[in-house]
């Protein structure tokens, strides 16, 4: 590829290989033994429901999901291409680490384990708009490394689709403008950078990356934008919320996070460090804004610390002679291997009742079926009569399982929220029927409190796990 000019030399050893391959292997197992997860139905219905744009997100993720639904719309086929991305990843990765440290013998084998002892990497079987992002970040770095170098128009290019590629994967891509320019300016270019043709026939491309995007929302009242700032919006700065999300990172992330902030222990890497924290703190920076106001994920920062990564791998070469550190890994390694088999063994493992590790996301495919019989039966019930009823949730998270399990039904929720779910089967309005569906804790069914509806149950699904209860699911049915 015209954008990896610049990686000449750069050898990938074997072991290095291994490692990438073989934890691949190990996110082809876990895609196989888990049920999917409430968001990877949601990015799945992206696939099935294509726009040029979606509510609460760009839409990349969405539309290699309906490329692969051109193919088999089976659970394990939704996993391939975040599989694919999160390899390509990782082997991206590695080659920074090469280019970055070239005197450092083994930095990729290095790299590739930090990568591997960061517990948040192993969900990338599971799709996700910050998988995109996260290579397209990767990539704009490596162009923009190139550009340093070698000042050419088609690394420039390279670097507007990729950051134009990013935007249509993310809205937070928006921070990478933020990063190059730091970049830019640590390499004392000030604003003359400001005056080349090539930057801005770069920011032409990728705003025609971004066009449908922009496009979308102009159709529909700017919508995205509009959920946004509704969706991140808190109750105000507070450090002991940030305080809890940085806590949070570290258990996310892994401890090793922390040796990206150590002092460098080498002479000759302060640019490449320089280079790393200019690409990566703008989004760490909206993250610690965002944890602050009490909105926050952890894999918001994602590509942040996985560019961090050649760093951190660095300075546990150099720290490696300190005893306290490799005991602090190995152990480290251990829990996440004995987490890996939890998982896989899961569905296999007895758990007492309503305590099972997957019990928020087991049983939606056989309370979708039941959900559409019972609807069935009040259609039939109904006859004629108008308006006729749809399925119902109280949360618009629930929605996501069930439309995609149910598909093509109607969805609402009965709390009249703005989502993607409104945008797409509209709002559960006066005079509407709607089958609501349940999760819960409980064997008893719960009285539904709302305003909306009133609400009468209907029935019960249990769904086990090696003979235990799991979930169990309650069916009303509501009427505004």
């Amino acid at each position: 590829m015209l954008c990896f000019a610049g990686a000449e030399g750069a050898v990938i050893h074997p072991t290095t290989h291994k490692v990438l391959l073989g934890f691949a292997l190990v996110h082809l197992i876990l895609a196989a033994s888990l049920p999917l997860a409430l968001f990877e139905a949601h990015y799945a219905l992206y696939g099935v429901h294509w726009q040029l744009s979606y509510v609460d997100h760009p839409p990349l993720m969405g539309w290699l999901q309906g490329l692969v639904q051109l193919v088999s719309h089976a659970d394990m086929a939704q996993r391939l291409i975040p599989i694919g991305i999160t390899l390509g990843t990782q082997y991206l990765l590695v080659l920074l680490a090469l280019r970055l440290f070239p005197d450092q013998p083994g930095i990729d084998r290095t790299t590739a384990w930090v990568v591997q002892l960061i517990p948040i990497s192993h969900i990338g079987f599971m799709a996700a708009p910050d998988l995109p992002l996260m290579l397209f970040s990767l990539l704009t770095f490596w162009c923009c490394l190139n550009i340093l170098e070698q000042q050419r128009w088609r690394d420039w290019l390279l670097m507007g689709l990729c950051i134009g590629l990013a935007g249509l994967s993310k809205y937070t891509a928006v921070t990478l403008v933020v990063s190059l320019a730091l970049v830019l300016w640590h390499q004392h270019r000030h604003l003359r950078w400001l005056a080349q043709p090539k930057l801005w026939l770069a920011a032409v491309v990728g705003g025609l990356c971004v066009l449908p995007v922009l496009w979308w929302n102009y159709q529909h009242d700017w919508i995205s934008f509009t959920f946004q700032m509704e969706y991140q919006g808190g109750d105000g700065w507070s450090l002991p919320h940030m305080a809890q999300a940085l806590a949070n990172q570290l258990i996310a992330y892994s401890p090793l996070v922390l040796l990206a902030f150590l002092p460098v222990q080498q002479p000759g890497h302060q640019h490449a460090r320089a280079r790393l924290w200019c690409w990566a703190a703008p989004l760490l920076l909206l993250f610690a804004y965002q944890a602050g106001a009490g909105r926050s994920s952890e894999h918001w920062t994602y590509s942040a610390w996985l560019l961090l990564a050649p760093l951190m791998a660095l300075q546990l070469r150099t720290l490696w002679h300190k005893l306290w550190l490799r005991r602090a890994v190995y152990t480290w390694g251990i829990l996440l291997s004995l987490v890996f088999a939890l998982l896989i063994a899961a569905p296999w493992l007895s758990f007492k009742d309503f305590k099972h590790p997957l019990g928020k996301i087991s049983g939606w495919p056989p309370a979708s079926e039941r959900a559409n019989q019972l609807l069935n039966e009040w259609r039939q019930e109904l006859a004629d009569t108008e308006p006729q009823p749809t399925l119902a949730v109280q949360n618009w998270h629930h929605a996501e399982p069930l439309a995609w399990y149910g598909r093509p039904v109607v969805v609402r929720d009965m709390k009249h929220e703005t989502s993607q779910y409104s945008q797409w089967f509209g709002h559960f309005a006066p005079g509407d029927r709607g089958l609501l569906v349940r999760p819960s804790k409980r064997t008893e069914a719960p009285e539904i409190q709302s305003e909306a509806a009133e609400c009468t149950w209907v029935d019960s699904l249990p769904v086990y796990l090696n003979k235990g209860i799991a979930r169990v699911y309650h069916f009303y049915r509501c009427q505004w």
